[in-house]
């Protein structure tokens, strides 16, 4: 599993939505110990489908610091069963 180092704000140049599927695959971890800014939006798609009981490892929970957990937290509440927003763009 790959580590994925986020930086200070999100989402810089990173692909969330493509950190999201390999989050939920199992196949990389969050480090968040550089993270001081991010808003809601960018973290909903980082963290969507993903429960923060079930993929605490790859979320990397240990990481946050105490103001981000704090954001992060009820985002969880709020997105729980939510899939990432995919774009259908044929009819």
């Amino acid at each position: 599993m790959k580590t994925i180092a986020l930086p200070s704000q999100l989402p810089s140049d990173l692909d969330l939505a493509q950190i999201n599927q390999q989050l939920r695959d199992g196949t990389a971890q969050l480090d968040w110990s550089l993270v001081i800014e991010a808003d809601d939006r960018h973290l909903l798609t980082l963290i969507a489908g993903l429960d923060i009981n079930d993929h605490e490892t790859a979320l990397g929970i240990d990481t946050l610091s105490p103001a981000m957990g704090d954001r992060l937290t009820p985002l969880f509440t709020q997105n729980l069963e939510t899939p990432p927003i995919q774009e259908n763009n044929g009819d």
